[in-house]
């Protein structure tokens, strides 16, 4: 017990903190603790074999501030405490300890002055070039079973296209250069590497950034596990320079085209011609077209409520979660009810009632993006038209919206972007000309009670102001003497008195 009293008293002179005890004196440790929740400093006695111990969570480090926080920086800078072991008179009682975040405890006895000497330069040379690690354990975490694990806990917690983006990522590109690490042993090189294996594969920084987004989600995770201190994979975009990519190519059709690709789908492929108007009439994602239902229409106000998409299959919900009103145009309207009378007649001849998607497939179910895609090939190539995804149907609705001058603040609406920025980054060469004369004038007033002077007016003032100074000035427009300017002032008075 006396050693207990002792104990707790230096632990009170070092760290400035009262400890809590521990143990009993039946028990075979005793010691104090600082009682600090997930990080603690811990200091004991083994009372069997009459040894100190004391206990270091190096996740302190996390803590700046803190006593444990500073005795850790100290010794990682110098360690006094393995210099203290080194002096001790009997280096045979000397044992360093590793307990690993798992529970596995590694113990290393020093023995004699030359192995307390060697250990003493192995561990300070660790510790300068930032690798000092524990040693291995027989049950390895790699990054591939935890990805793998983390990948199907979160499946039920995702839309299906974000889950799709993170298994492609991980299938084609992060495990196959990382897979078999350690989640325990990554590092920031090992991180850096992959982004410079992508982009050797020649992939756009747009991709990369993602796939090191997907590295970092997995690994803030394992943080969280407490498998790593630190994630390693934490804004790896500063090494991606956008500038190396070609801006991202929009091609939307003109206004010929456009009307071109409508009537070659109304004439040749009828069946595609209502799904390619509602894409150049609305401006809906690809997915959002294909998930539109006929509940969607209100045919009384002429807007249709987005509120699904559809990704490989998948139902979703719109980009960035919000549902929104999408105006439909006369035109639009016409096209989608005759659409309507005759999908029921269609149907009705097969037994079948109406499908509840507006654009079916011959099964009834939604339409396949990858027949979609073909479909949309064949009405081009007809049109005699460079091929194209079908996403530049809507950035030529944008377009074309925004060259006739309606407001951008409208079609942002419309696009169902986050704000109006987004709209105006994206389709900024589209926006009219702002180069033409005249349109400054705007901003003079047109209040009848400011007006310019008529030229005529203005010479006769300049005459009367040139006819005054005309009396004190000499005819030859030099400057006269101070007495000729005092007679011409006294012949101006008396014929002013006269």
């Amino acid at each position: 017990m006396s050693d207990l009293i002792s104990l707790r008293a230096a632990f009170k002179e070092t760290f400035g903190i009262e400890g809590r005890p521990f143990g009993s004196p039946s028990s075979p440790w005793i010691g104090v603790s600082d009682d600090a929740h997930g990080v603690q400093w811990n200091a004991g006695i083994d009372q069997r074999g009459g040894r100190a111990f004391f206990g270091v969570n190096l996740e302190g480090m996390q803590y700046e501030g803190w006593p444990i926080a500073r005795f850790i920086e100290r010794e990682l800078a110098k360690p006094m405490l393995l210099d203290m072991a080194r002096q001790h008179p009997n280096l045979s009682d000397v044992v360093l300890s590793f307990i690993h975040h798992n529970g596995h405890r590694r113990t290393k006895r020093v023995g004699d002055r030359q192995t307390a000497d060697h250990l003493a330069r192995a561990i300070r040379e660790k510790l300068a070039m930032g690798e000092f690690r524990l040693e291995p354990v027989a049950d390895v975490l790699t990054l591939e079973t935890y990805a793998n694990k983390w990948l199907e806990t979160v499946k039920g917690t995702l839309k299906a296209s974000t889950f799709g983006f993170y298994q492609a990522h991980l299938e084609r590109y992060i495990l196959p250069a990382l897979g078999a690490h350690q989640v325990a042993s990554l590092r920031r090189a090992d991180c850096r590497e992959l982004v410079t294996r992508c982009r050797a594969k020649g992939l756009k920084v747009t991709s990369v950034r993602g796939i090191t987004r997907t590295l970092s989600t997995i690994l803030s995770q394992a943080v969280e596990d407490e498998l790593l201190t630190a994630n390693p994979a934490f804004r790896l975009g500063k090494y991606l320079r956008s500038a190396d990519d070609p801006e991202r190519e929009i091609r939307p059709f003109t206004r010929v085209e456009a009307s071109l690709v409508v009537a070659t789908a109304r004439e040749r492929f009828p069946e595609w011609h209502p799904w390619v108007l509602c894409g150049l009439r609305t401006g809906l994602r690809a997915g959002e077209l294909l998930a539109l239902q006929w509940g969607d229409i209100n045919w009384r106000r002429g807007f249709v409520q987005v509120q699904r998409n559809l990704v490989r299959g998948q139902l979703t919900s719109p980009k960035n979660h919000q549902s929104r009103q999408v105006d439909l145009s006369r035109q639009l309207r016409v096209v989608l009810r005759l659409w309507r009378r005759q999908q029921r007649r269609a149907w009705l001849k097969v037994g079948r009632p109406r499908p509840e998607w507006v654009f079916a497939s011959a099964t009834g179910t939604a339409l396949d993006e990858a027949n979609v895609r073909k479909a949309f090939n064949r009405i081009l190539d007809a049109a005699e038209l460079d091929r194209r995804g079908s996403h530049q149907m809507r950035h030529t609705a944008a377009s074309l919206l925004l060259q006739d001058g309606v407001p951008i603040t409208y079609v942002s609406r419309q696009l169902g972007h986050k704000d109006a920025s987004i709209t105006l980054r994206v389709y900024a060469h589209w926006l009219p000309d702002a180069s033409r004369q005249g349109l400054i004038d705007v901003l003079d007033d047109t209040s009848s009670h400011v007006t310019q002077a008529s030229p005529a007016a203005s010479a006769k003032e300049i005459q009367n102001a040139l006819s005054r100074w005309g009396r004190v000035v000499s005819r030859d427009g030099i400057e006269p003497s101070t007495r000729r300017l005092r007679v011409a002032s006294r012949s101006r008075k008396r014929s002013k008195s006269e």
